[in-house]
């Protein structure tokens, strides 16, 4: 995965006399991209260290000329001795590394006086100096293996991922507020909400509408933007395969440049714009119509909300991974996750007390323990600073969490990703256990499950589908850690993802994807989809019309058949039929890590068609 802080593994032929055991190459000469990289005190690089043998829990040694404030990367964490000389040690989590291969590391140190005398001395890796200071051993010539796609045969997919993917996509720019870019695809969606302001005439403007209304929840938002990156993370080979990776890069990116508008003081954040009465029950219409006055609501160190702060700064964490390339993106978007972390942690509360108007909406049901842990793990992941780490251990047993019953992941519940996030970046036995448990009893126990096989909370009647496609996506995530801290020779929990993904686009007989496959839903609630085209006029009218929608919203996933399989497709059924940006957040994510195994020849026989030539 190219991008800074995320593992970007580049298989290289290295020449031997680089390398080789008779002559050691200067630091420098392992450098790359350095030509204007140090600006205002800080020093950004990019390391190409050799791979002599595989290896999985590496350790490196980087000594520099002269003492630095701090040395930032997120393949490893790292301590310091005198500031001067750090040892990295790789996560847990981090893949495996080829023998004759590079480990690419980009970091950023922070230092005082003048850059001309800062370098690295010498490199010790994986117990064997790779570099020193001075040495007269010949650059390093480097060539890129190709990165072909593999071959699949003649199988054909039963559902056609690349569509799919495209679809979720477009889904989210279906959804967007504020003014609309050039390259806008959604052709009956225009600029709308451009006057969205808070109290004291902040610019609001931009983001999701969260669900099929017109009004912007910043706690659900955050929770997708950050699931939406732990795709991209995990599986941006997947989006490239199908040629998706800057779309979806691009719809994280709409989401949280509007998170950071919401989060105008260190300590303020505002997490409700709209009018909950007139927009939720008394007014129906498009977004683009919308000419009333829209109503903001912050937390702040009066009135805190810590679930909502605390996913926000997940959400800039984990999208500081996905932009890490750009570097003053990558170290804004930190610095803003230490913010909220910190106003989450310092001021404690659930934020419905705060903002009543959320409550008939996205309260916090499991209150703010399991973000505050969530937020420390992701801190830790895009920084590798060992305090986030230790913080988030030392809260998730003061929390108890690790008693917490769960039956889901989801916008409110995090605890199954927190343990799965605390598997894979310590390997610790207990939390790769403790996830286990939790995944195993969801994925294979009858009681989760509607007649026709989909995972369902028993007693939960909105939005089945956005739970079946996140936990998919979860025990997903836990099944690929528990490959490597199990030897397992392949992901547990793979089956139960892909059938999870096969009911929700076709097998039961039909699609729960609008605009895809076989009788997809046609009357969602979508307040802009159930109008005609601008400017004919729209309203209950048009609510209550019989026949389908007017405009697709194509790629919407609605919340889906009910315990006993019944499924009704109206406009009316907010339960059922109502649609969400974290809807599609675990479900997108999914099909990217599917697109991967099916380009590697690893998916099981149920992805593809019987005897398909």
């Amino acid at each position: 995965m190219a991008t800074l802080l995320v593992w970007t593994l580049t298989l290289l032929l290295v020449f031997p006399s680089a390398f080789g055991q008779q002559s050691l190459p200067e630091c420098s000469q392992l450098l790359l991209n350095t030509e204007n990289s140090h600006q205002s005190g800080v020093w950004r690089a990019k390391l190409n260290l050799p791979v002599k043998k595989s290896v999985t829990r590496w350790m490196a040694t980087v000594k520099f000329s002269r003492p630095i404030n701090e040395f930032i990367n997120s393949l490893a964490s790292s301590t310091a001795n005198n500031n001067q000389t750090f040892v990295l040690r790789a996560f847990p989590s981090s893949k495996r590394l080829k023998a004759d291969s590079v480990l690419n590391l980009q970091f950023e140190a922070t230092y005082t006086g003048p850059p001309s005398t800062l370098s690295i001395e010498s490199i010790i890796f994986d117990g064997s100096l790779v570099c020193n200071a001075k040495s007269d051993a010949a650059m390093v010539t480097q060539i890129k293996v190709s990165n072909s796609s593999l071959s699949t045969g003649r199988r054909r997919l039963k559902y056609e991922y690349a569509t799919v993917m495209h679809n979720s996509i477009l889904f989210y720019e279906a959804q967007r507020s504020g003014v609309l870019p050039s390259n806008n695809r959604i052709s009956w969606r225009k600029n709308s909400c451009v006057n969205d302001k808070g109290n004291n005439n902040e610019d609001l403007s931009g983001g999701y509408y969260t669900t099929g209304r017109t009004l912007k929840f910043t706690f659900p938002t955050a929770a997708a933007m950050t699931i939406l990156a732990w795709g991209i993370i995990n599986h941006e080979e997947g989006y490239k395969r199908v040629g998706e990776l800057n779309s979806a890069k691009d719809a994280l990116k709409w989401g949280i440049a509007y998170l950071e508008k919401c989060h105008t003081k260190p300590e303020e954040l505002y997490v409700l714009v709209g009018d909950v009465q007139k927009e939720g029950q008394d007014w129906w219409g498009r977004p683009e119509d919308i000419n009333f006055p829209r109503p903001a609501y912050a937390v702040n160190t009066s009135n805190p909300g810590s679930e909502v702060a605390a996913e926000t700064a997940a959400a800039f964490a984990a999208s500081s991974i996905v932009f890490a390339d750009d570097f003053a993106t990558r170290s804004r978007l930190r610095n803003r996750a230490k913010q909220l972390y910190q106003f989450a942690k310092n001021y404690r509360g659930d934020y419905h007390e705060a903002v009543k108007q959320v409550i008939n909406y996205y309260k916090s049901w499991s209150h703010y323990q399991d973000e505050l842990v969530w937020a420390a793990l992701w801190l830790y992941r895009a920084t590798g600073q060992e305090i986030y780490l230790t913080e988030a251990k030392t809260m998730y047993a003061s929390f108890k969490l690790t008693a917490r019953k769960l039956g889901e992941f989801s916008w409110d519940e995090k605890t199954l990703g927190v343990r799965i996030l605390l598997a894979s970046l310590t390997a610790e036995q207990v939390y790769v256990n403790e996830a286990k448990s939790v995944c195993d009893e969801l994925t294979k126990k009858s009681e989760y499950r509607n007649s026709q096989g989909f995972f369902h909370i028993r007693g939960q009647p909105v939005g089945g589908i956005r739970y079946a496609a996140n936990v998919a996506f979860a025990c997903f995530e836990l099944g690929e850690v528990l490959i490597g801290e199990l030897d397992l020779p392949s992901n547990p929990y793979l089956k139960f993802a892909l059938q999870q993904v096969n009911l929700i686009l076709g097998d039961t007989g039909r699609s729960f994807m609008v605009g895809f496959g076989h009788n997809y839903p046609k009357r969602i609630l979508h307040y802009g989809g159930s109008c005609p085209n601008i400017p004919q006029e729209c309203g209950f009218k048009e609510k209550n019309a019989p026949g389908p929608n007017p405009q697709v919203v194509v790629g919407a996933l609605v919340g889906g058949p009910d315990e006993i399989g019944n499924y009704n497709d109206s406009r009316d059924n907010y339960s059922q039929n109502d649609v969400g940006i974290d809807y599609n957040a675990g479900f997108q994510s999914l099909v990217a890590a599917l697109i991967s195994l099916h380009c590697h020849n690893k998916l099981p026989t149920e992805a593809y068609i019987t005897n398909a030539n």
